[in-house]
């Protein structure tokens, strides 16, 4: 599983394959294929590679959504 956090804002959606997850601040997706992970939020979006399960903190930092 990936746990996505969203701080400073709300209304996160992550794509990850085929696999969705949305939330306010938070989404967890699980059996996820490894890869490129679509993240929007606020009206922004950012790509994330994910190889294996793990957390990712996202955040709006000025005109970007940044997830590390």
């Amino acid at each position: 599983a990936a746990k996505f956090t969203l701080t400073g804002a709300q209304g996160l959606r992550v794509t990850c394959g085929d696999v969705t997850g949305t939330g306010a601040t938070s989404a967890l997706l699980r059996d996820f294929p490894a890869g490129d992970c679509t993240v929007a939020a606020a009206g922004h979006t950012t790509r994330v590679r994910l190889t294996e399960p793990r957390g990712v903190a996202c955040a709006v930092e000025g005109d970007s959504l940044a997830c590390r």
